[in-house]
């Protein structure tokens, strides 16, 4: 069973992460290096790594120093805080992921923007609504502006992240269209795999996704070795750099299911 204790410190490994991502946001914006920013700061190269990855806490000190380096209030490091699960999924379910189970909590206003939704989906990482993000996308593909979703996924450190998902969803919805489908769908996983494949292709360049560390967000391959973490992801983990368990088979499912 998990306890308070542990909701709390998963919420504060989540708001480290959040901080390391937008310190390491920034000082990429202007050109600094790791060493660069460390020697600024008054520490080695290797902490600051491991601060820009969540592992550890930047000393008073130390944030006052980034907020006067990169010229940002500190409100620039407010981290975002996700909306319940209860109320994301109810959200994904009125956006087309008919499979889940909706309750009586109603999603918040904000949730009905669909690159909000996108957004909160993948800061949350629940395996199966993430996967349920390929029937959202096939249904509302021509209300999605890829690039303010990708502009806000970056703010968080979460480009990374979209991009592996917009792969397996592109993959997906093309091994569906060899299965016989309604006119309809047909035309709706049609249009929805030409506008990922078209994001794909024109924003996934080296200047929009830096080279990371893996991002890492299964909580239960978190508590494994490196090399058992290699057997349990797919090919399309190496290309994004994203360690997860959810394979192509689970966003199939999520489309066949929302049928």
């Amino acid at each position: 069973m998990i306890s308070h204790g542990d909701i709390i410190l998963t919420k504060l490994q989540k708001t480290k992460n959040l901080i390391g991502s937008k310190i390491r946001s920034l000082r990429e914006a202007r050109r600094l290096t790791q060493q660069d920013l460390a020697e600024r700061l008054g520490i080695t190269q290797g902490r600051l790594s491991a601060l820009e990855r969540g592992k550890g806490s930047f000393t008073a000190e130390q944030f006052l120093e980034v907020l006067t380096i990169f010229n940002v209030p500190a409100s620039e490091f407010q981290a975002t805080i996700p909306e319940p699960v209860a109320v994301v999924q109810n959200a994904l379910v009125n956006a087309g992921a008919r499979h889940l189970a909706a309750t009586e909590t109603l999603p918040s206003e904000r949730l009905r923007q669909i690159e909000t939704l996108i957004r909160e989906t993948l800061l949350e990482g629940d395996p199966r609504q993430v996967a349920a993000l390929a029937p959202v996308l096939a249904s509302n593909v021509r209300k999605i502006d890829f690039i303010n979703l990708i502009a806000k996924t970056k703010e968080i450190g979460l480009d990374q992240r979209l991009f592996w998902v917009l792969a397996f969803i592109a993959k997906a919805l093309q091994v569906e269209l060899q299965e016989r489908l309604p006119n309809t769908i047909q035309w709706q996983y049609r249009a929805a795999s030409r506008t990922i494949n078209t994001a794909l292709t024109r924003y996934r360049n080296i200047d929009q996704i830096p080279t990371r560390e893996s991002d890492h967000f299964d909580q239960i391959l978190n508590h494994i070795g490196h090399d058992q973490i290699k057997n349990h992801t797919s090919t399309f983990d190496n290309q994004w750099s994203v360690l997860n368990r959810i394979t192509l088979d689970d966003f199939l499912e999520a489309l066949r299911a929302a049928r």
